[in-house]
Protein backbone atom coordinates (compact mmCIF):
# COMPACT_ATOMS: atom_id res chain seq x y z
CA UNK A 1 0.00 0.00 0.00
CA UNK A 2 1.88 2.99 -1.40
CA UNK A 3 0.89 6.91 -0.39
CA UNK A 4 -0.21 9.02 -3.53
CA UNK A 5 -0.94 12.02 -1.63
CA UNK A 6 2.33 13.54 0.02
CA UNK A 7 0.70 15.67 3.08
CA UNK A 8 4.55 16.85 4.18
CA UNK A 9 7.06 16.51 7.09
CA UNK A 10 5.44 16.30 10.49
CA UNK A 11 7.51 19.02 12.93
CA UNK A 12 7.51 18.40 16.65
CA UNK A 13 8.40 22.00 17.71
CA UNK A 14 4.70 23.28 15.93
CA UNK A 15 3.15 21.30 18.06
CA UNK A 16 4.41 23.07 21.52
CA UNK A 17 2.13 25.64 22.87
CA UNK A 18 4.04 28.68 23.92
CA UNK A 19 1.92 30.71 25.66
CA UNK A 20 -0.52 28.56 27.42
CA UNK A 21 -4.11 29.37 29.13
CA UNK A 22 -4.44 26.03 30.65
CA UNK A 23 -2.22 24.02 31.95
CA UNK A 24 -2.65 20.42 32.97
CA UNK A 25 -3.75 20.32 36.83
CA UNK A 26 -3.39 16.57 37.58
CA UNK A 27 -2.96 13.00 35.99
CA UNK A 28 -6.02 13.12 33.98
CA UNK A 29 -5.50 16.13 32.02
CA UNK A 30 -1.77 14.71 30.96
CA UNK A 31 -3.70 11.46 30.32
CA UNK A 32 -6.15 13.49 28.25
CA UNK A 33 -3.67 15.17 26.28
CA UNK A 34 -1.49 12.91 25.74
CA UNK A 35 -4.57 10.28 24.20
CA UNK A 36 -5.26 13.18 21.72
CA UNK A 37 -1.87 14.53 20.81
CA UNK A 38 -1.77 10.84 18.85
CA UNK A 39 -3.94 12.27 16.15
CA UNK A 40 -3.24 16.19 17.16
CA UNK A 41 0.52 15.76 16.15
CA UNK A 42 -0.43 15.08 12.72
CA UNK A 43 -3.05 17.33 12.13
CA UNK A 44 -0.61 20.37 11.91
CA UNK A 45 -0.09 19.23 8.51
CA UNK A 46 -3.39 18.73 7.14
CA UNK A 47 -5.14 22.42 8.72
CA UNK A 48 -4.00 25.70 8.85
CA UNK A 49 -4.91 26.69 12.80
CA UNK A 50 -2.45 25.39 15.54
CA UNK A 51 -2.80 21.96 17.06
CA UNK A 52 -1.03 22.27 20.62
CA UNK A 53 0.24 18.61 22.58
CA UNK A 54 1.25 20.11 26.07
CA UNK A 55 -2.10 22.01 27.02
CA UNK A 56 -5.68 21.59 27.62
CA UNK A 57 -6.64 23.78 24.52
CA UNK A 58 -5.75 22.81 21.27
CA UNK A 59 -5.11 26.35 19.77
CA UNK A 60 -4.34 29.75 20.82
CA UNK A 61 -6.92 30.44 22.95
CA UNK A 62 -6.83 34.44 23.09
CA UNK A 63 -6.82 34.33 19.71
CA UNK A 64 -10.55 35.29 18.47
CA UNK A 65 -10.02 33.73 15.23
CA UNK A 66 -8.65 30.84 16.52
CA UNK A 67 -11.68 29.90 18.90
CA UNK A 68 -13.81 30.56 15.32
CA UNK A 69 -12.46 28.56 13.50
CA UNK A 70 -12.34 25.42 16.16
CA UNK A 71 -16.38 26.28 16.24
CA UNK A 72 -16.31 25.86 13.01
CA UNK A 73 -14.65 22.63 12.46
CA UNK A 74 -16.66 21.17 15.13
CA UNK A 75 -19.69 22.04 13.47
CA UNK A 76 -18.63 20.32 9.77
CA UNK A 77 -16.84 17.56 11.35
CA UNK A 78 -19.88 16.58 14.32
CA UNK A 79 -22.07 19.02 14.03
CA UNK A 80 -21.88 19.94 17.02
CA UNK A 81 -23.02 23.77 18.01
CA UNK A 82 -24.13 24.10 21.37
CA UNK A 83 -23.04 22.38 25.12
CA UNK A 84 -25.76 19.82 24.63
CA UNK A 85 -24.60 18.70 20.95
CA UNK A 86 -21.14 18.43 22.36
CA UNK A 87 -22.23 16.35 25.39
CA UNK A 88 -24.60 14.01 23.03
CA UNK A 89 -21.30 13.13 20.69
CA UNK A 90 -19.42 12.49 23.73
CA UNK A 91 -21.52 9.97 25.14
CA UNK A 92 -22.46 8.54 21.52
CA UNK A 93 -18.47 8.01 21.23
CA UNK A 94 -18.00 6.34 24.43
CA UNK A 95 -20.94 4.35 23.72
CA UNK A 96 -19.82 2.74 21.00
CA UNK A 97 -18.18 -0.45 21.59
CA UNK A 98 -18.07 -2.60 18.45
CA UNK A 99 -15.61 -5.30 17.57
CA UNK A 100 -13.11 -4.50 14.93
CA UNK A 101 -13.67 -6.06 11.79
CA UNK A 102 -10.84 -8.32 10.17
CA UNK A 103 -8.22 -7.33 8.02
CA UNK A 104 -4.86 -8.25 5.95
CA UNK A 105 -2.51 -7.21 8.88
CA UNK A 106 0.71 -7.09 6.68
CA UNK A 107 0.02 -3.44 5.15
CA UNK A 108 -0.52 -2.33 8.45
CA UNK A 109 2.60 -4.05 9.91
CA UNK A 110 4.40 -2.89 6.97
CA UNK A 111 3.87 0.86 7.39
CA UNK A 112 4.41 0.34 11.17
CA UNK A 113 7.67 -1.58 10.54
CA UNK A 114 8.33 1.32 7.85
CA UNK A 115 8.01 4.28 10.93
CA UNK A 116 10.05 1.74 13.31
CA UNK A 117 7.21 1.23 15.47
CA UNK A 118 6.26 -2.33 16.22
CA UNK A 119 3.30 -3.88 17.64
CA UNK A 120 3.35 -6.77 20.27
CA UNK A 121 1.08 -9.64 19.85
CA UNK A 122 -1.37 -8.36 17.46
CA UNK A 123 -3.61 -11.38 18.13
CA UNK A 124 -4.19 -10.07 21.42
CA UNK A 125 -6.24 -7.32 20.71
CA UNK A 126 -9.00 -6.25 22.57
CA UNK A 127 -10.17 -2.54 22.81
CA UNK A 128 -9.27 -1.47 19.22
CA UNK A 129 -12.22 0.98 18.23
CA UNK A 130 -12.44 1.74 22.13
CA UNK A 131 -9.47 3.24 22.00
CA UNK A 132 -9.47 4.75 18.26
CA UNK A 133 -13.30 6.71 19.63
CA UNK A 134 -11.94 7.80 22.67
CA UNK A 135 -9.30 9.52 21.39
CA UNK A 136 -12.15 11.27 18.98
CA UNK A 137 -14.45 12.14 22.18
CA UNK A 138 -11.00 13.83 23.89
CA UNK A 139 -10.94 15.99 20.59
CA UNK A 140 -14.41 16.91 20.66
CA UNK A 141 -14.01 17.90 24.54
CA UNK A 142 -10.50 19.54 24.14
CA UNK A 143 -12.10 21.58 20.79
CA UNK A 144 -15.14 22.09 22.81
CA UNK A 145 -13.30 23.79 25.61
CA UNK A 146 -11.00 25.79 23.49
CA UNK A 147 -13.49 27.76 21.31
CA UNK A 148 -15.60 28.33 24.64
CA UNK A 149 -18.55 25.65 23.78
CA UNK A 150 -17.79 24.70 27.61
CA UNK A 151 -16.60 26.41 30.49
CA UNK A 152 -13.21 24.85 32.41
CA UNK A 153 -15.02 23.64 35.30
CA UNK A 154 -17.94 21.75 32.64
CA UNK A 155 -14.58 20.19 30.71
CA UNK A 156 -13.61 18.88 34.35
CA UNK A 157 -16.85 17.04 34.69
CA UNK A 158 -16.46 15.23 31.62
CA UNK A 159 -12.85 14.57 31.57
CA UNK A 160 -13.11 12.12 34.76
CA UNK A 161 -16.18 10.63 32.57
CA UNK A 162 -13.19 9.55 29.77
CA UNK A 163 -11.07 9.06 32.26
CA UNK A 164 -13.09 6.37 33.99
CA UNK A 165 -13.24 4.40 30.74
CA UNK A 166 -9.79 4.88 30.15
CA UNK A 167 -9.13 2.75 33.01
CA UNK A 168 -11.99 0.32 32.07
CA UNK A 169 -10.44 -0.82 29.23
CA UNK A 170 -6.71 0.38 29.63
CA UNK A 171 -5.44 -0.56 33.20
CA UNK A 172 -1.93 -0.26 32.53
CA UNK A 173 1.55 2.00 34.09
CA UNK A 174 1.63 4.22 30.47
CA UNK A 175 0.41 4.34 27.17
CA UNK A 176 2.40 1.75 24.99
CA UNK A 177 -1.06 -0.67 25.35
CA UNK A 178 -3.35 2.37 24.13
CA UNK A 179 -1.48 3.70 21.35
CA UNK A 180 -1.58 0.61 19.55
CA UNK A 181 -4.73 -0.73 20.20
CA UNK A 182 -5.55 3.18 18.64
CA UNK A 183 -3.18 2.44 15.43
CA UNK A 184 -5.32 -0.52 14.83
CA UNK A 185 -8.52 1.50 15.00
CA UNK A 186 -7.40 4.07 12.70
CA UNK A 187 -6.15 1.60 10.24
CA UNK A 188 -9.69 -0.29 10.40
CA UNK A 189 -11.58 3.17 9.96
CA UNK A 190 -9.29 5.07 7.14
CA UNK A 191 -8.34 1.84 5.30
CA UNK A 192 -11.44 -0.93 5.57
CA UNK A 193 -13.52 1.76 6.50
CA UNK A 194 -14.43 2.98 2.45
CA UNK A 195 -15.20 6.37 4.02
CA UNK A 196 -12.46 7.90 2.55
CA UNK A 197 -10.86 7.80 -0.74
CA UNK A 198 -8.09 5.30 -0.87
CA UNK A 199 -5.34 7.66 -1.86
CA UNK A 200 -5.90 10.25 0.55
CA UNK A 201 -6.91 7.54 3.41
CA UNK A 202 -3.49 5.93 2.74
CA UNK A 203 -1.84 9.04 3.16
CA UNK A 204 -3.84 10.35 6.31
CA UNK A 205 -3.36 7.00 8.21
CA UNK A 206 0.55 7.21 6.47
CA UNK A 207 1.19 10.51 8.29
CA UNK A 208 -0.86 9.25 11.66
CA UNK A 209 1.73 6.70 11.81
CA UNK A 210 4.69 9.00 11.58
CA UNK A 211 3.09 11.74 13.81
CA UNK A 212 2.99 8.75 16.36
CA UNK A 213 6.81 8.15 15.78
CA UNK A 214 7.95 11.86 16.03
CA UNK A 215 6.30 11.68 19.32
CA UNK A 216 8.02 8.85 20.59
CA UNK A 217 11.02 9.88 18.68
CA UNK A 218 11.03 13.55 20.77
CA UNK A 219 10.63 11.28 24.10
CA UNK A 220 7.14 12.32 24.65
CA UNK A 221 5.64 9.60 26.43
CA UNK A 222 8.86 8.66 28.38
CA UNK A 223 7.64 10.71 31.67
CA UNK A 224 4.17 9.51 31.65
CA UNK A 225 3.12 7.06 34.47
CA UNK A 226 -0.73 6.31 34.83
CA UNK A 227 -0.77 5.84 38.57
CA UNK A 228 -3.68 4.66 40.12
CA UNK A 229 -6.88 5.93 42.01
CA UNK A 230 -6.77 2.95 44.52
CA UNK A 231 -9.27 2.88 47.31
CA UNK A 232 -7.56 4.40 50.66
CA UNK A 233 -7.29 1.86 53.46
CA UNK A 234 -9.57 2.96 56.05
CA UNK A 235 -11.46 6.49 56.55
CA UNK A 236 -9.42 10.17 56.28
CA UNK A 237 -10.77 13.61 56.92
CA UNK A 238 -12.62 15.53 54.58
CA UNK A 239 -10.36 18.81 55.77
CA UNK A 240 -7.10 16.82 54.59
CA UNK A 241 -8.64 16.76 50.92
CA UNK A 242 -8.29 19.84 48.51
CA UNK A 243 -11.07 20.71 45.64
CA UNK A 244 -10.34 21.85 42.18
CA UNK A 245 -12.59 22.18 40.09
CA UNK A 246 -15.09 20.31 41.77
CA UNK A 247 -12.52 17.69 42.21
CA UNK A 248 -10.71 16.15 45.63
CA UNK A 249 -7.69 15.29 46.08
CA UNK A 250 -5.27 14.23 48.86
CA UNK A 251 -2.89 17.65 49.43
CA UNK A 252 0.05 17.58 47.21
CA UNK A 253 -1.30 14.48 44.84
CA UNK A 254 -2.28 14.94 41.15
CA UNK A 255 -4.39 11.63 41.09
CA UNK A 256 -8.05 11.88 41.94
CA UNK A 257 -8.90 11.10 45.44
CA UNK A 258 -10.94 7.27 46.02
CA UNK A 259 -12.40 6.06 49.40
CA UNK A 260 -14.53 7.29 52.36
CA UNK A 261 -13.85 10.67 54.46
CA UNK A 262 -15.34 11.83 57.31
CA UNK A 263 -16.06 15.48 58.53
CA UNK A 264 -16.07 16.13 62.27
CA UNK A 265 -16.90 19.49 64.40
CA UNK A 266 -15.18 21.53 66.78
CA UNK A 267 -16.31 19.19 69.31
CA UNK A 268 -14.95 16.18 67.21
CA UNK A 269 -18.19 14.81 66.48
CA UNK A 270 -18.90 13.22 63.22
CA UNK A 271 -21.16 15.53 60.84
CA UNK A 272 -21.16 13.97 57.42
CA UNK A 273 -19.51 10.42 55.87
CA UNK A 274 -18.92 10.25 52.13
CA UNK A 275 -18.43 7.81 49.61
CA UNK A 276 -15.83 8.98 46.47
CA UNK A 277 -14.73 7.99 42.80
CA UNK A 278 -12.68 9.50 41.19
CA UNK A 279 -12.72 12.87 43.05
CA UNK A 280 -16.30 13.39 43.28
CA UNK A 281 -18.65 12.12 45.60
CA UNK A 282 -20.37 9.04 44.50
CA UNK A 283 -22.55 6.84 46.50
CA UNK A 284 -24.93 7.50 49.71
CA UNK A 285 -23.76 10.11 52.16
CA UNK A 286 -25.12 10.10 55.09
CA UNK A 287 -25.20 13.20 57.80
CA UNK A 288 -25.65 13.21 61.36
CA UNK A 289 -26.91 15.29 64.16
CA UNK A 290 -25.19 16.18 67.39
CA UNK A 291 -25.77 12.74 69.48
CA UNK A 292 -24.51 10.85 66.67
CA UNK A 293 -27.83 9.78 64.89
CA UNK A 294 -28.39 10.16 61.05
CA UNK A 295 -30.52 12.89 60.02
CA UNK A 296 -30.46 13.19 56.92
CA UNK A 297 -28.92 10.80 53.60
CA UNK A 298 -28.57 11.67 49.81
CA UNK A 299 -27.39 9.89 46.75
CA UNK A 300 -24.60 11.39 44.44
CA UNK A 301 -23.80 10.37 41.30
CA UNK A 302 -20.41 11.89 39.69
CA UNK A 303 -21.00 14.45 42.04
CA UNK A 304 -24.52 15.16 42.18
CA UNK A 305 -27.31 14.45 43.89
CA UNK A 306 -29.04 11.65 42.26
CA UNK A 307 -32.75 12.64 43.39
CA UNK A 308 -33.04 14.94 46.64
CA UNK A 309 -32.41 15.02 50.19
CA UNK A 310 -34.24 11.49 52.36
CA UNK A 311 -34.85 13.68 55.96
CA UNK A 312 -35.81 11.85 58.96
CA UNK A 313 -39.05 12.33 60.03
CA UNK A 314 -39.26 11.79 64.17
CA UNK A 315 -43.23 11.51 63.95
CA UNK A 316 -43.26 8.22 61.58
CA UNK A 317 -39.47 7.20 62.32
CA UNK A 318 -38.90 6.71 58.63
CA UNK A 319 -36.19 8.91 55.99
CA UNK A 320 -38.89 10.80 53.49
CA UNK A 321 -38.21 12.48 50.56
CA UNK A 322 -41.22 14.22 48.37
CA UNK A 323 -40.48 15.32 45.01
CA UNK A 324 -42.64 17.72 42.38
CA UNK A 325 -42.83 15.41 39.46
CA UNK A 326 -45.02 13.94 36.66
CA UNK A 327 -47.71 17.03 37.57
CA UNK A 328 -48.05 15.93 40.67
CA UNK A 329 -46.19 14.59 44.16
CA UNK A 330 -43.70 11.40 44.60
CA UNK A 331 -43.51 10.56 48.38
CA UNK A 332 -40.32 7.99 49.19
CA UNK A 333 -40.35 6.80 52.84
CA UNK A 334 -37.36 4.62 54.42
CA UNK A 335 -38.14 3.20 57.92
CA UNK A 336 -35.35 3.95 60.30
CA UNK A 337 -35.29 -0.23 61.20
CA UNK A 338 -31.71 -1.63 62.76
CA UNK A 339 -31.68 -4.45 60.26
CA UNK A 340 -32.39 -2.63 56.91
CA UNK A 341 -29.91 -1.59 54.87
CA UNK A 342 -30.60 2.08 54.63
CA UNK A 343 -28.00 2.64 52.05
CA UNK A 344 -29.29 0.00 50.31
CA UNK A 345 -32.95 1.55 50.07
CA UNK A 346 -32.01 5.31 48.82
CA UNK A 347 -29.68 3.12 46.31
CA UNK A 348 -33.05 1.37 45.39
CA UNK A 349 -35.75 4.55 45.73
CA UNK A 350 -33.19 6.44 43.15
CA UNK A 351 -33.50 3.94 40.49
CA UNK A 352 -37.21 3.63 40.93
CA UNK A 353 -37.47 7.24 40.11
CA UNK A 354 -34.99 7.09 36.99
CA UNK A 355 -37.72 4.48 35.89
CA UNK A 356 -40.66 6.39 36.98
CA UNK A 357 -42.17 7.92 34.15
CA UNK A 358 -41.49 4.02 32.23
CA UNK A 359 -43.75 2.26 34.69
CA UNK A 360 -46.05 5.24 34.56
CA UNK A 361 -46.86 4.39 30.83
CA UNK A 362 -46.69 1.17 31.38
CA UNK A 363 -49.62 1.60 33.59
CA UNK A 364 -51.87 3.97 31.25
CA UNK A 365 -51.75 1.28 28.47
CA UNK A 366 -53.28 -1.19 31.27
CA UNK A 367 -55.71 0.86 31.95
CA UNK A 368 -56.47 2.18 28.55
Amino acid sequence: MNAKVDLGKIVYEKSINNNICFKSRDIVDEVIIKIESLHTISVQNLLSIKCYINSIETNDYRGVRERIETLNSLKECWGVGSKLELIEIIDLLLADEKEIEGFDAKDFLEILSRNKIYIPKLKDKKYTMEAYNIQRAILVLREGLSCNLITLEEYNEIKLDIFQKIKKYFECSNLNEFIFEYLLGCYNFFINSNEVDDGIADAIFDIRVEGIRVLLENHYFDSFKLEKTEDTSGIILLENLQVLAGVHYEKNKRVPFEGVVESKNLNGELEVRHHIKYGRFNGVSQYYSSKGVVIKMVKYESGRAALGEFIYNKETNCFELIKDSFGGKVHFSIENDVDLDKEKSVEICCSIYKDLNKWIEKVGELFF
